[in-house]
């Protein structure tokens, strides 16, 4: 059986990660991280891409570490497995799958990627050592939406490299043009786009850490006709190690801004705990989206800009 994590990560927003999995909600935010960063006009990082997740180093203190470039995560996450430290008494819960776990407030005293600065500053450690078993990688921690949320993203997955700029810094935008572009609004810090699935329409978050593409499983009734005969039963792992059955299929044809997108793979899933009383998502793109085209996310303008 295959094994499932979704990397998406909230403090009061929301976390998770894809094929081996731990979705998370952080149910309070007295201790939001600081915003004391500094922020050159374009960073541009190699990547590598395991299980479909993105690997980035980066500094903290005076180590060089490997973290996990997630959109789903709403700031720099630290993995409390790999530091020793005294922890903030101010902890919070996070809400997983299947049960708590405990998210510690810790202070920083220097992080950098590639001149994205961040010093003397408070965020939230989580122990994350069962996805470095699972990954086989040591992992320093997460790097999320506030590294990126006043510039453009670009994930090039042909040329694994992950870019973050202002606008006019590069030739995107002056000599090379978008070929389309999707508009979204913001759901806490994710990027929202209406999705079409069987002629009905849906709002898909965007999370780079997540391997498949989830739906809210209380959609399995109604899109139950478009699945194959070959759906999958996949485990799920939860934020606190606990592991459930899930259901992944592909599903012939998904409409985002009338492209055509054939074959994606979805994962049938409770994201209940990413919704409030609006109930804004019915699920999240991921890796088989992301990947599928060079887009790029402008968050000033609500604009995801498609290039190829």
């Amino acid at each position: 059986m295959q094994k499932l994590f979704t990397a998406l990560l909230c403090l009061c927003y929301c976390y998770g990660m894809a094929q081996h999995a731990k979705i998370f909600n952080i149910t309070s935010t007295d201790n939001d991280a600081i915003e004391n960063i500094t922020m050159p006009d374009m960073i541009e990082s190699s990547f590598e891409l395991v299980d479909r997740l993105i690997f980035v180093q980066a500094e903290i203190g005076k180590k060089t570490k490997d973290f996990i470039f997630d959109t789903g995560a709403p700031v720099l996450i630290i993995n409390s497995s790999d530091i020793e430290t005294d922890y903030n008494s101010n902890a919070v819960k996070a809400i997983g799958v299947s049960g708590a776990i405990d998210a510690n407030s810790i202070f920083v005293d220097a992080f950098n990627w590639k001149g994205l600065q961040q010093e003397h500053f408070f965020t939230y450690a989580i122990d994350i050592s069962h996805l470095e078993r699972l990954t086989e990688r040591r992992i320093g921690g997460l790097i999320g939406f506030n590294a990126f949320k006043d510039y453009e993203l670009m994930i090039d997955y042909d040329n694994s490299k992950v870019k973050i700029y202002k606008e006019g810094v590069t030739d995107y935008h002056k000599g090379i043009s978008p070929k389309d572009s999707i508009s979204f609004f913001l759901y806490d810090h994710f990027p929202v786009i209406e999705v079409e699935l069987d002629g009905k329409k849906y709002n898909f978050g965007i999370d780079s850490g997540a391997e498949f593409n989830l739906i809210n499983y209380d959609l399995k009734t109604v899109l139950e006709h478009l699945l194959p005969d070959d759906v999958e039963e996949i485990e799920l792992y939860g934020a606190d190690k606990s592991v459930q059955n899930v259901l992944s299929a592909n599903i012939a044809r998904t409409d985002v801004a009338g492209d055509i997108y054939e074959h994606m793979e979805y994962v049938f899933t409770d994201i209940s705990h990413l919704n409030d009383e609006r109930h804004i998502l019915d699920g999240l793109l991921g890796y088989p989206f992301l990947s599928s085209k060079l887009f790029s996310i402008n968050v000033r303008k609500g604009l995801i800009y498609i290039w190829d």
